[in-house]
């Protein structure tokens, strides 16, 4: 039996619901990408990622050094405690 992302494509993507229970929707829920939005949600309601503070997920958040290099704000560190957290919550 293969798994299931061995059956994943960009193309099959829609065939893999995630199911959650959704959490309230932030303040900026208009500024979440559409393609993002079911994701985010999905984290969020699994305690992986939390936001910004203030009900904010402040999806377009830089500061001015970042704007200048042209790269967001996620650091290492946030990659790794987001990837402690998947394994942690998603058992």
């Amino acid at each position: 039996m293969r798994s299931i992302v061995s059956l994943w494509t960009l193309d099959t993507d829609s065939q893999f619901k995630l199911t959650y229970t959704k959490p309230a929707v932030f303040a900026d829920d208009n500024l979440i990408s559409a393609r993002a939005k079911d994701s985010v949600y999905f984290m969020t309601a699994n305690n992986i990622i939390r936001g910004a503070g203030g009900n904010k997920f402040a999806p377009k958040n830089t500061t001015s050094a970042e704007d200048a290099a042209l790269y967001a704000n996620a650091t290492r560190e946030h990659a790794f405690l987001i990837a402690v957290r998947m394994v942690e919550n998603l058992k």
